[in-house]
């Protein structure tokens, strides 16, 4: 191809089977990496962006109504209950009692009181720091329910006698031959059971698959290019043997085959 001096080609010109509407932008200036959601034309940013802004806006809705209702519950036992006497709420299957727990969830660790509110604040932190990555609703929910209910217990480690990180969690639930506890500890089961599930089923925090999860779902699975060659070149094989097969005149043997390429 012919251009007049001084006019540069297109990159469509001079690599013909290179599409225009490639957003090179989408390759990263400093480390080079690509951002497939840039390059790939089924996903639309806009989309993506809004998918993330739910299940962030999810996990902190759900947080919020977890630590309210922790604390609104804890405030009306304590008003309404005495301390240690049991009061039957659905017959003996679930009594309310009221204790003050110095130790974890279910009444566990009682003698590292401060050891745990630092555990709890730190697990706050983290499941704060992690809220920009989530893009999966399930997580949402999940990452929703421990941050409620760590910020619930945590609320009491701060606040409560008998001083700051060292107060006692208020609990009043309790089931038979399990220890007496509330709904923030309810909450963070809850959200430990969502993460083995979550993670059993391969889900990413951005909502994506991993793994085996994918292709076990329907997901795409990489080939082996060696097994496609294999195959191709028995198929070719197999066509040679037919044509050399239709060839042979009357009579003739296996012997008169002209040798295979």
């Amino acid at each position: 191809m012919q251009t007049t001096p001084g006019t540069s080609l297109s990159p469509s010109e001079t690599h013909p089977d290179r599409p225009d509407d490639v957003d090179h932008s989408a390759v990263s200036e400093d480390t080079g990496a690509t951002d497939h959601r840039a390059l790939d034309p089924g996903v639309e940013p806009e989309r993506y962006s809004r998918r993330l802004s739910t299940a962030v806006r999810l996990a902190a809705g759900i947080a919020a109504l977890v630590l309210a209702l922790d604390q609104g519950t804890k405030w009306w036992a304590e008003q309404r209950l005495t301390n240690g006497e049991p009061r039957e709420l659905v017959g003996e299957l679930l009594q309310l009692r009221l204790t003050y727990n110095p130790g974890a969830a279910f009444s566990l660790g009682t003698g590292y009181t401060i050891v745990l509110t630092c555990i709890a604040l730190g697990v706050v932190v983290v499941v704060v720091a992690m809220a920009g990555r989530i893009n999966s609703l399930g997580w949402g929910v999940a990452l929703g329910l421990l941050l409620g209910g760590a910020l619930g217990n945590v609320t009491d480690r701060l606040f409560r006698p008998p001083g700051p990180f060292r107060g006692h969690v208020v609990d009043f639930l309790e089931l038979p031959n399990w220890p007496v506890f509330n709904i923030a500890d309810s909450a963070i089961s809850v959200a430990a059971v969502l993460f083995v599930v979550l993670s059993l089923r391969g889900v990413a925090l951005d909502g994506s698959r991993i793994g085996a999860a994918a292709a076990t779902e329907g997901g795409p699975v990489e080939e082996d290019p060696s097994d496609s060659d294999s195959d191709s070149d028995s198929d070719s094989d197999s066509r040679y043997d037919s044509a050399a097969e239709s060839t042979l005149p009357d009579g003739a043997d296996d012997d008169d085959r002209p040798p295979s390429p």
